[in-house]
């Protein structure tokens, strides 16, 4: 077990070794500034997640009025035009992180949960032509199971959370026409404008092993696909052929976090898993539209549902995801210092674990606005209403725990400080029409101590939930120390 730890750690001292000896100049490369743009990529844009056609004479301050660090163009910080870059570029950071539950009746309070330390490499190469590649991917341990003693521990708890290793986004880019751009491989695609709650961001499965603890951005799972945008004017329109299939990454049995409908997972019934190939393929479409002062998306798929239910109409029940159709829309819209968005998804073909083969739609609606009329400040809202229509009583019990209607309330808090070295951020949420259906609090705070290292702690608190599962035994303070090559 200890040969990831070692691994790890012979890799990340070599690369700081080497990375000591060439000046900032020439290991950054310029990606200061491409980082700062790739961070700007989750909101204002909606859907935008590749660069603006070549030629587009629209810019995102024409557009968006200042909000142009919410852009959701995931990618638009490798567009030749803004950067020119010839050659294989190498960049990465390493990062060393704690935390401890401090839930005062908690079984498990003052108890280390984690002390991990995980290494990201990224490569990016022209290859000629206009075509670029990118590879990215990590490795992690945690030490914590270690030291507290791996006997306390589920195989699946120490299967999930003591160590992995992923390849990350993995694609080819290039354009075909002036008014084509195709991309294959491994990507994100990011639609919708919400930056906290998920209601068209459906095309990506997410991390759920530690809910709350960080922000949807670095959750997301990338997914191989054949990806095409065509440009004509103001508008991106887009279609993906996505073969990979990967699940949410969920808490298995024996976790502090583990989800509703665990117990069910725990009983050992037969899961058909999804393979990879034509057969179980997911297709999606948008249309993206960019004016001045406001944009307009449109989102349509045929998807593979990222919650299981039971498929009992055999001789055994067997776990499956429902293939589910998808419809949405999006708007944003700059009005002085506010920033406006609204979100509405309907997806069919639903089914959950008590309601067999009954299949149920249901509709999102979105609403939330950021105001950034005060200094190095942000303060936004997200509220979403969730519908389930034609509704059985039977949904509220079980492993679904889900009511006819069910709200989300997000509020956040962002503000730089000290020349914009130190990063104060706060995230609010709470569940229920009154707010008061449980939720938690996270508070964190960022000190950039140069360019390469930074250093990190805060803590989340949880309320207990109206429905299981109940994380009120896990509030954790956490520590973290980024460097940054």
């Amino acid at each position: 077990m200890v040969r990831w730890p070692l691994l790890m750690l012979l890799i990340s001292t070599a690369v700081i070794a080497v990375e000591d000896e060439l000046s900032l100049e020439d290991t950054l490369g310029g990606f200061d500034a491409i980082e700062e743009e790739e961070l700007a990529v989750e909101g204002a844009l909606g859907g935008f997640d590749d660069e603006l056609a070549p030629g587009t004479d629209l810019f995102i301050n024409d557009v968006l009025g200042g909000f142009d660090d919410k852009a959701e163009n995931t990618v638009a910080d490798f567009d030749g035009s803004v950067h020119e870059k010839h050659g294989m570029d190498l960049r990465g950071h390493w990062i060393t992180g704690s935390s401890w539950n401090v839930a005062g009746d908690s079984p498990t309070s003052d108890r280390l949960t984690r002390l991990s330390t995980k290494l990201w490499l990224e490569v990016e190469n022209e290859i000629g032509d206009g075509w670029k590649f990118h590879g990215e991917g990590f490795l992690r341990y945690d030490f914590a199971y270690e030291i507290n003693g791996r006997d306390q521990y589920t195989d699946g708890v120490l299967d999930t959370y003591e160590s992995d290793e992923e390849i990350g986004e993995f694609w080819v880019r290039g354009s075909l026409t002036p008014e084509l751009d195709l991309k294959v491989g491994r990507q994100i695609v990011v639609w919708g404008q919400s930056d906290y709650l998920r209601v068209n961001d459906v095309i990506n499965p997410i991390d759920l092993r530690e809910p709350g603890l960080v922000d949807i951005e670095t959750l997301r799972r990338p997914v191989g696909m054949v990806k095409g945008d065509y440009y004509s004017g103001p508008w991106r329109l887009t279609a993906m052929f996505i073969p990979e299939n990967r699940s949410n990454l969920s808490a298995p049995c024996g976790s502090e976090y583990s989800l509703a409908g665990v117990a069910i997972q725990c009983d050992a019934i037969p899961v058909d898993t999804l393979e990879d190939g034509l057969d179980d393929a997911e297709y999606a479409f948008s249309a993206m539209g960019r004016f001045s002062g406001w944009d307009l998306s449109f989102y349509g798929g045929r998807l593979n549902h990222g919650m299981p239910y039971i498929d009992r109409t055999g001789s055994s029940n067997i776990i499956k995801n429902a293939r589910v159709n998808h419809l949405g829309g999006a708007v944003n819209i700059a009005e002085g210092s506010w920033l406006w968005k609204g979100e509405v998804a309907l997806f069919d073909d639903l089914r959950y674990f008590n309601t067999g083969t009954a299949e149920k739609s249901r509709l999102d609606l979105l609403l939330g606005g950021e105001y950034r009329g005060i200094t190095d400040t942000t303060i936004s809202f997200e509220v979403l209403r969730r519908h389930i229509n034609s509704y059985d009583s039977s949904l509220a019990s079980g492993t679904d725990y889900v009511d006819e209607n069910s709200w989300q309330s997000v509020f956040a808090y962002n503000r730089d400080l000290y020349s914009e070295t130190l990063h104060f951020k706060g995230v609010l949420l709470r569940n229920g029409s009154s707010l008061d259906e449980g939720g938690y609090l996270r508070l964190s705070a960022q000190y950039d101590l140069d360019d390469e290292w930074s250093a990190t702690g805060g803590g989340i608190w949880y309320d207990a939930a109206k429905y299981p599962p109940n994380w009120g035994d896990n509030d954790r303070l956490f520590v973290e120390v980024r460097r940054d090559f």
